[in-house]
């Protein structure tokens, strides 16, 4: 069958259109032996954080099967993994999330039950400057948790706050999680290390 999916071809026009048009934030779909995730992209893989549709391909099971384009380094392309693991989902009225979970097997025997990724959505904008707020908090707990929800978020306006923070705190375990945050949101933004 002639399906789309990450590739070269950043999928049919006419289905990526209608995703965007809608104002789709997510589609899961499952056909390779690998898990991939997009940043917010519209047709030609042109990321896009404000029209833009994520797009995961959310197979489980690892393989030996990996197709050339895999490896390329597409702008669009946010992650991908080729070990076996589960997805979560969980949506409220204000938030959706899509957490990917390590099940540890064969070579990936260390990230069993870690977390591998994370992409977060908001209904409302004040509740992720609300996000922001919480990285002022004097509790570490606190602002690794905030740091945590805005590297799924994944948004660009989010690094400087972020970046901010990393200069200033003495905590190494809230620098450490600002690293992973900023690498999930693709930052290409030098941190003062």
């Amino acid at each position: 069958h002639k399906g789309w999916g990450m590739s070269k071809h950043s999928g049919r026009k006419d289905i990526v259109d209608a995703l965007v048009e809608n104002k789709i934030d997510l589609y899961i779909c499952a056909h390779d032996y690998h898990y991939q995730r997009t940043y917010p992209f519209v047709f030609g893989g042109k990321r896009d954080t404000e029209k833009g549709v994520t797009q995961v391909i959310a197979a489980g099971r690892s393989s030996h099967y990996i197709r050339p384009w895999t490896t390329e380094s597409a702008d669009w392309l946010a992650f991908h993994y080729f070990g076996n693991n589960i997805r979560l989902f969980k949506a409220t009225k204000k938030r959706m999330s899509l957490q990917m979970i390590g099940l540890g097997t064969g070579k990936n025997e260390d990230i069993a039950g870690r977390e591998i990724d994370l992409w977060v959505k908001y209904k409302d904008m004040q509740d992720v400057k609300g996000l922001i707020e919480n990285l002022k908090s004097k509790d570490v707990k606190m602002q690794i948790s905030t740091i945590h929800e805005l590297g799924g978020l994944q948004m660009p306006s989010t690094v400087n706050p972020l970046v901010k923070l990393y200069s200033e705190s003495k905590e190494q375990s809230v620098k450490d999680e600002i690293l992973v945050a900023l690498a999930r949101i693709g930052s290409p933004k030098t941190l003062p290390i």
